[in-house]
């Protein structure tokens, strides 16, 4: 009797040993605690920054203008994805196209054995929703809704798929100002184009995939795009070959490979970009392969702005304010620094209001002499305009 108590109680702490705790995602836009348990790009988590930009437009401006952290994760049945977007200027009814408006649109090659690299299943979703907008305005947007217009796009058909239901979606615009959360899921059976699919999900398995996020600061239309993918270019609406790869991996988590199945070639050069800050690198060591100094937030100001600029190489940096007559006005900062992301804080609180420039110089980073020494050389300048209004 006592060695049989034993023997079940042995298999008991083997089960809790064995078998983790149930995988739960709710799809209600709050942050499930699986995705906790992600940690960077090789098991589901994506940080796609403003450098990710593509060719629908300019860099933004900052994380603040448009960035997003994408996570995702599977089970036999759904692929979820749960992403916080920043974004100064949220849009919702901003032309008749999905893809005008704030949203998120993934590509998805169900099977880049397919000889055909111009089929692409498309799942998009705007911060729209039938909870908060006129019905009319469903026409042509790429929301997952219940009703006619809208779903998820196949092959550029903004037809929707009719088994959607509101279950399978949410959205939350947040009560601060840091931008909007998108969460949804998407049946691997729904994931079909005219030759290709459906995907019968399983460890191991590879599918192109690409993301792109779209900003629209209430414009008639689209103003520039975020992405991840083996290139960035729009063109990957159309064209598998530029697609990245996810690769399914036990415990419901997914490997993003910014590199094309389809040609080896096309590789993204910069994905460390994409690793979140903390994770691997930081702020101030993330890779940087351009000098750059950006708009200052918020501009027009009053009393301070911030002014964001990133080095690529070590050097002797001198960042200064100027009133319109080119006179100095102060010294944001002067001295070497390492490559990195930096931020620097321009106080105006005791000048006048008007309009005032800030300059960025970067001085011969091998040596780090500063300008005037033998031997230095200056390698970057970049000026700005910025008003303080009081």
């Amino acid at each position: 009797m006592k060695s049989n108590t034993i023997f079940v109680s042995l298999l008991l702490l083997l089960s809790l040993t064995i078998y983790p705790q149930d995988f739960q995602i709710t799809i209600d836009a709050e942050k499930d605690a699986f995705y906790n348990t992600l940690t960077g790009p090789n098991n589901g988590w994506i940080w796609i920054p403003p450098e990710a930009f593509n060719n629908n437009g300019p860099q933004p401006v900052a994380d603040w203008d448009l960035s997003a952290n994408w996570y995702s994760a599977w089970d036999p049945t759904y692929l979820y994805v749960y992403i916080e977007v920043n974004d100064d200027i949220v849009s919702q009814d901003q032309g008749t196209n999905y893809w005008a408006n704030d949203c998120f649109d993934a590509k998805v090659d169900p099977d880049f054995n397919a000889a055909a690299s111009n089929e692409v299943f498309c799942f998009a979703m705007t911060v729209m929703d039938s909870a908060d907008v006129d019905p009319s305005l469903y026409g042509g947007i790429g929301n997952i809704v219940e009703t006619v217009g809208g779903g998820w796009v196949q092959n550029g058909d903004s037809t929707a798929i009719k088994s959607v239901t509101k279950d399978d979606y949410a959205r939350k615009v947040k009560a601060t100002e840091d931008g909007y959360v998108l969460e949804c899921r998407l049946k691997w059976e729904w994931i079909v184009t005219g030759t290709k699919g459906p995907i019968v999900p399983d460890v191991g398995l590879d599918i192109g995939f690409a993301v792109s996020i779209s900003d629209n600061d209430l414009t008639a239309g689209r103003e520039k795009s975020i992405q991840w993918g083996a290139q960035l270019l729009d063109a990957v609406w159309s064209n598998c070959t530029y697609m990245g790869h996810i690769e399914l991996l036990a415990d419901h988590k997914i490997n993003y490979v910014p590199e094309s199945l389809r040609d080896p070639t096309i590789v993204n050069p910069n994905p460390d970009m994409y690793i979140p800050s903390g994770v691997g690198v930081s702020d101030e060591t993330a890779v940087v392969k351009n000098f750059a100094l950006s708009q200052n937030y918020p501009n027009p100001f009053n009393p301070a702005t911030q002014i964001k600029y990133s080095i690529p190489q070590s050097g002797y940096i001198t960042l200064k304010v100027f009133n319109l007559l080119g006179q100095e006005v102060t010294t944001l900062f002067e001295g070497f620094q390492q490559m990195g992301n930096y931020t620097a804080t321009f106080d105006g609180s005791g000048l006048a209001s008007g309009v005032y420039l800030y300059r960025l110089t970067a001085e011969n980073p091998e040596s780090g002499l500063p300008a005037g020494k033998a031997g230095s050389e200056q390698v970057f300048t970049d000026i700005k305009k910025t008003m303080l209004i009081k």
